[in-house]
């Protein structure tokens, strides 16, 4: 409960960009928001079993990142915010585990406390029926005549499958290896949610499950649906790995485009390259803290990076604060998409020594 009022910040920031008084909502978002990640943790703790079930308070900011970023998009109700407090509980705390009856057990909470938190805020009725079933997805995949490509409710599924059907066949049309229908039905939901990881800062994602030719596709999809360019959407490909020293000149076109360029990049990464151990040990110190040796950079890079965050922070002239900026674009431009077999021995190794 201490950690509520700093939590908070992040719903006064959204209050200032919103046309609706969101001061009656803090609170109660923030302290129902604290509340599952509490009662989640002491009902599902983290085990030899599940070692990526250990929330912690990343994953209480990272539901009221993904509200601002809703509030931004233009929510005109009270209803509306509250449908996207649910939506983003759902994709924080549910999506990550893996057994459906833990799922369904958020799924329980959110539908017992929601209306109890928000009595009197809004009807009784309009609260029971609100949090008793799924959200609407919420991802910036459909256009706006109002904002460009806001983050937003999508108005149903069908209106969203349209809109990555029609990508689709257009992309279909220019490549010898175009995309099966069938795998776009079920792979739409997939898609925004990976849309909503794309859309925000230092937020990365595993998908578990399928094929890894499935997996990269879904990957590459949906970054270019949510606009990242596609020379900034990066594979580590099954022979690369095993190669230290390609693996770096990969990690280092990825950080350079992030961090020296400032643009949106995505870094697909499945299970068989995290064999490597030096994979492992550099993806885990770039989702930690961002830092890499400034060695991995030639002398012509270095200076490439130096010249263009001067022109972007006209301000900044020393060495160490163009360094730290440079870490913080990695932080903020950087996703990581890793890719697992279900229930796969490299799932719960990489989970237990890497749980971040």
């Amino acid at each position: 409960v201490a950690l509520a009022p700093a939590v908070a910040v992040h719903l006064h920031t959204a209050h200032k960009l919103s046309s609706l008084d969101l001061r009656s909502l803090s609170k109660p978002l923030v302290g129902g928001t604290l509340a599952l990640y509490h009662d989640l943790a002491l009902a599902l703790p983290a085990s030899h079993a599940r070692p990526h079930y250990a929330f912690n308070i990343r994953h209480v900011v990272k539901v009221l990142d993904g509200l601002v970023l809703a509030v931004r998009g233009g929510l005109e109700s009270v209803e509306d915010v509250l449908e996207a407090w649910h939506h983003e509980l759902r994709r924080v705390f549910a999506d990550g585990l893996v057994e459906l009856e833990h799922r369904t057990w958020v799924a329980r909470w959110i539908a017992t406390h929601g209306p109890q938190l928000f009595a009197g805020i809004a009807d009784a009725q309009v609260l029971a029926e609100l949090f008793a079933s799924p959200p609407r997805l919420f991802n910036t995949l459909m256009p706006s005549v109002a904002k460009d490509h806001p983050y937003a409710p999508v108005a149903s599924g069908d209106s969203l499958l349209d809109v990555v059907d029609n990508f689709v066949t257009e992309l279909n049309a220019s490549t010898q290896t175009p995309l099966k229908r069938a795998f776009l039905m079920d792979a739409v939901s997939h898609i925004s949610r990976l849309n909503r990881v794309f859309s925000l800062q230092r937020s990365h994602a595993v998908l578990v499950g399928a094929t890894a030719a499935q997996r990269t596709s879904l990957a590459r999809l949906a970054a270019v649906l949510s606009h990242v360019a596609q020379p900034a959407i990066l594979e580590l490909s099954a022979t690369l790995h095993s190669d230290e020293v390609e693996w770096r000149k990969l990690l280092s076109s990825a950080l350079l485009r992030a961090g020296g360029l400032g643009l949106a990049t995505v870094l697909i990464v499945d299970e068989t390259q995290l064999a490597a151990e030096c994979v492992l040990a550099d993806l885990a110190i770039v989702i930690n803290s961002g830092h890499v040796p400034i060695t991995l950079f030639t002398e012509e890079q270095q200076q490439a990076v130096a010249r263009h965050i001067r022109n972007t922070h006209p301000g900044m002239i020393e060495g160490a604060a163009i360094y730290v900026q440079f870490l913080r674009n990695i932080k903020t431009h950087l996703h990581l998409v890793f890719g697992f077999d279900a229930a796969s021995p490299p799932m719960h190794f990489v989970t237990r020594h890497s749980p971040a």
